[in-house]
């Protein structure tokens, strides 16, 4: 295929002077003329995009020369190179029309091989500069590229330092889980939308780039109002006219930033704000304060000192035993790293663990964690000590080592020591995020002999999935199931938690155990084991050996077959398999936050139906309504979803949650499309709005198959 030449555009009114100048261009390019002002435009308009130059005579009877010179090149109207025509026009003329925009001169009478040298050499070198605009804008917004946006931001600042300037931080409120339903084509629509909006109401009193992902950054003066923009509903503009509805975006804010510091940094403190508005319902725009701050100095000091803390043992092994209900016998434990600095003594975990898996450190941690296990049980295997099977934990960041299940059994035979006593705990997170590295890495531990638990069972959006498909051999419930003060709402869902880990042969260890109270609760409920202050606190190594060796006659190595923790050897994996695959279908009822909870509620001290605000696309689909039918059917008010006959029960179960806190969990039947019922979980969060009006974070779930389930264990003998 011959290749496409270059459009060129000669505006003359002598007919001549066109065919000359086409004459001398046409072999190399494609020549476009045009006479009147009219013609010019509609000619432009016509190959929008596709003119690379226009020659323009300057000196034309009917037209004005330098006028459309003017109004092509005024407000970038025709960012394209335009030459002039002249003949004998003064230096000041000359030196005028430069200045209006133009490029360069072709005198007459024509040179044919200088025209031909002067336009190659101009878009020769335009070639040049949309090459480097590449490096300047982004290709698919067209906002600054992060490198541009912070040399312009170096420039401000430099040529103008007695004026106070912001920087604000723009994110999309879960974009990966925008990527994954739409497609990449419709949230890169998405990203074209909220730039475009920037460019409308920011581009003349700012500057702004996409810095990467779906992340924004403005520049703008201090003392300008552009609040307005931010705080301005741009959800409720995005659900009229943006490829994706729905969409939040979070801002943070860092109000008259440091000139001192580099861009890249001044960028980076307006992130930090933009954490605190991030996943927090209600909060579009968060302020930089000196505690955050604080927060990137303690985080640089953790990072400038994790090497020499590893190296030089500062990080330490703590032990947490877990106690067996029926046995009242210690069963095992957990392994927990702790950092003792020589300068600043105990840091909490919370507060390196999380900088760690942000940089991948974690697995390096993980691992010297692990080894520090093995040779602690080699030790006690050696001096004839009690031995207990000790559960260490697996990060997210863990996950994505290649060689993973062949480091760890590396590491474990290398100490010599018996697969059953090291268990593998597994969070929700590193599943949630990355399932099938997940399933596949998870399944190889547990066919080389290591017992896996589930951590924290019961925080996230995927817990009785995840159980479907990993295989998993403990089940690790989150304190705050057990702690709830709710008792009776909480029970159903403790009753079939645990009525579900013994049909399918599960042990399960309750966390945070405080209290004999628990204890008894947990005990009537059927819990396996228990771990928490009730019983011991997080142990030192050589704290734990004591508290081993004082409770010896209660406590039962892992090998002896009165032990309620299952022995590889005893696990009937078919017959698990089997009967997960069987109850998959059933279990998943909690899904990702688009297909299941859907629905936002907003109430006044007036409006005690609790008027829809916001309702998710997956909400009106769970019950096979339109999002018009669904709003006709419940009026638009939370009260008017919930089953009549459920009404007066669910609205005293939600009073009675908010006497006693913030956050409500209720269970209620709606009446679908087909005039059948279905089962839903109503669980949300209360707070004032700015206005001192009431605002209600609410997620529905569907539970319809797992209460059919948990009705059937009730009536099954």
């Amino acid at each position: 295929m011959a290749e496409l030449k270059d459009k060129i555009l000669i505006v003359d009114d002598e007919i001549a002077s066109r065919d000359e100048l086409s004459t001398i261009l046409k072999d190399e390019y494609e020549i476009l003329e045009a006479d009147t002002d009219e013609s010019v435009m509609e000619t432009l308009q016509d190959n929008e995009g596709r003119i690379a130059l226009v020659i323009i005579n300057l000196e034309m009877h009917n037209l004005d020369g330098k006028g459309l010179l003017d109004l092509l090149k005024g407000k970038g109207r025709f960012a394209n190179p335009v030459v002039m025509i002249i003949s004998d026009k003064s230096e000041e003329e000359k030196l005028n029309c430069l200045e209006k925009g133009a490029a360069d001169f072709l005198r007459r009478p024509f040179n044919s091989r200088l025209v031909k040298h002067r336009i190659d050499s101009i878009l020769r070198w335009k070639k040049v500069t949309i090459s480097m605009d590449a490096l300047k804008y982004d290709n698919l917004t067209g906002l600054y590229t992060r490198e541009s946006f912070y040399k312009n931001v170096e420039k401000i600042l430099k040529n103008n330092p007695d004026q106070q300037y912001d920087m604000i931080c723009g994110d999309v409120e879960n974009f990966s889980v925008i990527n994954t339903q739409y497609g990449i084509e419709k949230a890169d629509q998405l990203l074209r939308y909220i730039a475009n909006f920037y460019r409308a109401n920011f581009s003349e009193r700012a500057l702004c780039s996409r810095i990467g992902a779906d992340h924004f950054a403005i520049f703008c003066e201090h003392d300008w109002d552009y609040m307005k923009y931010l705080s301005s509903d741009i959800t409720k503009k995005a659900r009229q006219n943006a490829p994706i509805g729905n969409c939040i975006v979070k801002y943070g804010v860092y109000e008259n930033v440091d000139r001192t510091l580099p861009p890249a940094f001044i960028y980076d403190r307006a992130r930090l704000a933009l954490n605190k508005s991030k996943h927090n319902y209600g909060v579009k725009v968060a302020m930089y304060d000196t505690e955050q701050s604080e927060e990137l100095v303690r985080k640089k000091f953790i990072l400038d000192n994790m090497e020499e803390a590893l190296s030089k043992k500062q990080f330490q092994v703590y032990y947490q035993p877990k106690v067996g209900l029926e046995t009242g016998r210690v069963e095992g434990a957990e392994a927990l790293v702790r950092w003792i600095h020589p300068e600043y003594g105990f840091m909490p975990p919370d507060s390196f663990i999380p900088v760690f898996e942000e940089n991948g450190f974690i697995w390096r941690l993980d691992y010297y964690v692990s080894e520090r296990v093995c040779q602690k049980i080699r030790e006690w295997m050696d001096e004839g000590k009690p031995v207990v099977p000790i559960s260490v934990n697996l990060s997210r960041r863990d996950f994505e080592q290649e060689d993973l299940v062949e480091d760890i059994c590396r590491l474990i035979d290398r100490y010599e020591i018996p697969h059953r006593y090291i268990h593998m705990e597994v969070t929700e997170s590193a599943y949630t995020e990355n399932p099938e590295q997940v399933i596949r890495k998870v399944t190889g531990l547990r066919k080389a002999g290591f017992q896996i638990e589930m951590d924290d069972f019961g925080t996230g959006y995927s817990s009785l999935n995840m159980l479907s498909e990993l295989p998993i051999d403990i089940l690790k419930l989150d304190k705050r199931m057990a702690q709830k003060r709710n008792v009776q709402q909480n029970q159903t869902i403790l009753n079939f938690v645990f009525g579900l880990a013994q049909c399918i042969g599960l042990i399960t260890v309750a966390e945070g155990v405080e209290n004999v109270a628990m204890v008894n609760k947990l005990r009537a409920l059927g819990c396996d084991m228990v771990q928490g202050y009730y019983y011991a606190k997080p142990l030192p190594e050589h704290d734990f050996e004591q508290y081993l060796n004082d409770n010896f006659n209660s406590t039962v190595a892992p090998d002896n077959k009165e032990k309620g923790l299952l022995n590889t050897e005893d696990i009937a994996q078919e017959s698990n398999a089997r009967i997960r695959a069987d109850l998959r279908q059933k279990t998943e009822i909690i899904k990702m936050i688009d297909q299941n909870m859907s629905v936002g509620l907003k109430g006044s001290k007036d409006d005690e139906e609790y008027s829809f605000s916001f309702v998710g696309e997956g909400l009106p689909k769970m019950f096979g309504y339109t999002y018009d039918e669904f709003m006709e059917m419940t009026h638009g008010t939370a009260s008017g979803m919930v089953y009549h006959e459920d009404e007066p029960q669910a609205r005293r179960a939600v009073e009675d949650d908010f006497a006693q806190g913030l956050q409500y969990s209720v269970k209620y039947r709606v009446k679908q499309k087909d005039g059948t019922l279905k089962w839903v979980l109503d669980s949300g969060q209360k707070y004032l709005d700015e206005n001192g009006e009431y605002q209600i974070n609410s997620f529905i779930t569907d539970i319809d198959d797992m209460q059919k389930l948990l009705n059937q264990m009730e009536t099954e003998p």
